[in-house]
């Protein structure tokens, strides 16, 4: 908590003031956290590489999810030609 010299000496509606700034304030600390961590979740699950549906690493599979089934979208590439 945050104590003042001038919230020592008055008391009383200092002290109260002081607690519920405090209180707003780790209340605000905690829903900036947690928006923080939703945020970084959404990012990873819909990276370059992963399924719109289940946010499987799909960089292996050409055509389809290995996890979900998913199509991926992604145009199969031709055949090698062997020598």
């Amino acid at each position: 908590m945050i104590w003042t010299a001038y919230s020592l000496i008055r008391g009383g509606l200092c002290l109260a003031v002081t607690i519920a700034f405090c209180a707003y304030l780790a209340r605000d600390l905690f829903q900036e956290a947690v928006v923080r961590l939703k945020l970084r979740k959404h990012r990873r699950r819909f990276a370059p590489g992963r399924c719109a549906k289940c946010g499987y690493d799909i960089r292996a599979s050409p055509l389809r999810c290995p996890e979900c089934g998913e199509p991926t979208g992604r145009p199969v590439p031709p055949p090698k030609k062997l020598l």
